[in-house]
């Protein structure tokens, strides 16, 4: 293909056009990816009012359930705003980007034993600020290293990272290893502090998206010669979006650790990767509302039901199966076709 055929095809695919997908993407179905007008852009960092308010009455609704709740109902409400938090961080990555990665597990541990070990000498807030910066940098570093990897094996060496980290954590004397670290966030108030972050993480990557970053995102997931071609900096965007995946990542390993008050690094092993997996392609790939439906499945399915135990995981990938079977753009698509629907109707 000419250098003139491949930009016809990706403004082809800009303005909604559909391009094959390559490797796992052939699984799923992506949304098309529509232009934004100028007045788009001008739009306030928080995005656009209908979407910035959404989320705003959500959170509030989440808090008011979990207020007037118990102990293991905010427990739970905890550990959803968590696992949201690291999957719109990670859908950056996958969906968003066409990164096919399996290191997210390995970021929000690295967040999580971060605070846990310098929050005792240097406070909390810095503990957090620390984490956060230290497991961005790391992605991006992972970022840099995987430059010009592609497919299988930028899974296999992510994979490997996420392996490494695991075990660097197990061996590093501070973190006591297989025993456990006990954490403290927020007591009883940690709940209200994963509800914000979340709130907060979703508000940036729906104003993200809809960036001029995002459709660079787009524009290399769709096809990265054409990408680049038009001008777009392939390898410092890959950078940036898991420096960026690995920042929600970090942040969300610090919640999970505060809501858990006791972590291990069997918190953080590869299932958590392929559970978070499940709840994107579940929810919708590169949909933000998607994801939400995605993790507030999976999360109610694994906490909810008495005795599921080690057969979480086999229960997710039956949801996983049924729904690639039935619905392969996920839980979003449920909802835009009500909403044809109702079009028609009307």
């Amino acid at each position: 293909m000419s250098v003139h055929d491949t930009l016809v095809a990706t403004r082809a695919r800009v303005r909604g056009a559909s391009l094959p997908a390559s490797g796992f993407m052939r699984l799923v179905r992506l949304p098309a990816i529509s232009n934004e007008t100028v007045a788009d852009r001008d739009r306030p960092l928080v995005g656009r009012l209908v979407p910035t308010v959404s989320v705003i009455v959500v959170a509030f609704v989440v808090w008011l359930v979990a207020a007037s709740a118990g102990l293991y109902i905010q427990t739970i409400i905890g550990l959803f705003c968590c696992y949201l938090i690291a999957a719109l961080g990670y859908n950056l990555v996958l969906g968003f980007g066409g990164q096919f990665a399996f290191c997210q597990s390995a970021f929000m541990a690295i967040g999580a034993y971060t605070y846990a070990v310098l929050s005792p000498d240097i406070g909390p807030i810095v503990a957090i600020i620390v984490a956060a910066v230290v497991t961005s940098a790391i992605g991006a570093l992972v970022g840099l290293a995987i430059i010009r990897t592609r497919e299988i094996y930028l899974a296999l060496i992510t994979l490997a990272f996420a392996q490494a980290t695991l075990l660097a954590i197990q061996l590093w004397p501070p973190t006591q290893g297989d025993n456990g670290i006990f954490v403290d966030l927020g007591g009883s108030f940690t709940y209200v502090f994963a509800i914000v972050a979340a709130a907060l993480a979703m508000l940036v990557v729906l104003r993200l998206v809809r960036s001029p970053f995002g459709r660079q995102l787009a524009m290399i997931r769709t096809d990265e010669t054409a990408a680049a071609a038009m001008g777009v900096n392939v390898a410092l965007t890959r950078v940036k979006v898991f420096a960026l995946s690995a920042f929600l990542g970090g942040i969300s390993g610090v919640l999970l650790a505060g809501v858990l008050t006791f972590i291990t690094p069997a918190n953080f092993t590869l299932d958590v990767t392929l559970m978070l997996l499940t709840m994107i392609v579940v929810g919708g790939v590169a949909s933000v509302w998607g994801t939400v439906a995605g993790v507030l499945l999976i999360t109610a399915v694994r906490q909810l039901i008495p005795g599921i135990g080690d057969v979480g995981a086999y229960i997710d990938g039956g949801i996983l199966f049924v729904i690639l079977l039935l619905r392969p753009a996920g839980l979003r698509s449920l909802i835009r076709l009500r909403v044809r629907q109702k079009n028609a109707h009307d």
